[in-house]
């Protein structure tokens, strides 16, 4: 169903495009659930999905280069980005959650070298997101050092 919506919505804002491909650190199947997210809930709704190690996915399905990414995997976002690391100096805006202050400031790490946070959104210390500009762009566009 979110799937189906996404698909709709991209439809209406145009040069848009919907690749079901669930990203990872390398190809596995993993049982997720679906619905409610809550994973302590007794009841809901599970599958077995597939999901495709990050870098080859995205050169298969001719997505490169990127201008923005968002990485949202529900806890394996730093092993996303670790897989994408030699992709991430070239890509212009990075949208990405964490789930523990751990993974935030890993995340910082990786980035802080060709990106600068630029604003984030952070609930209870310890989930959020946060948006990253590469710092070429942001310094070329208002000329400070």
């Amino acid at each position: 169903m979110a799937l189906h919506l996404l698909q709709q919505n991209a439809l209406g804002l145009g040069n848009c495009f919907v690749h079901p491909v669930g990203l990872a650190g390398q190809n596995s199947c993993r049982t997720c659930r679906l619905w409610p997210e809550d994973p302590q809930a007794k009841w809901g709704v599970e599958q077995l999905l597939p999901f495709r190690e990050a870098r080859a996915a995205l050169k298969e399905l001719g997505l490169e280069p990127i201008d923005v990414l968002r990485v949202a995997t529900g806890g394996d976002e730093v092993e996303v980005l670790a897989n994408l690391q030699p992709q991430l100096r070239d890509i212009k805006v990075i949208y990405v959650e964490f789930t523990s202050e751990q993974d935030r400031k890993r995340i910082d790490q990786m980035l802080n070298p060709s990106h600068l946070l630029w604003q984030g959104e952070i609930s209870q210390g310890n989930y959020g997101c946060l948006c990253y500009l590469n710092r070429c762009i942001f310094y070329e566009s208002s000329g400070n050092l």
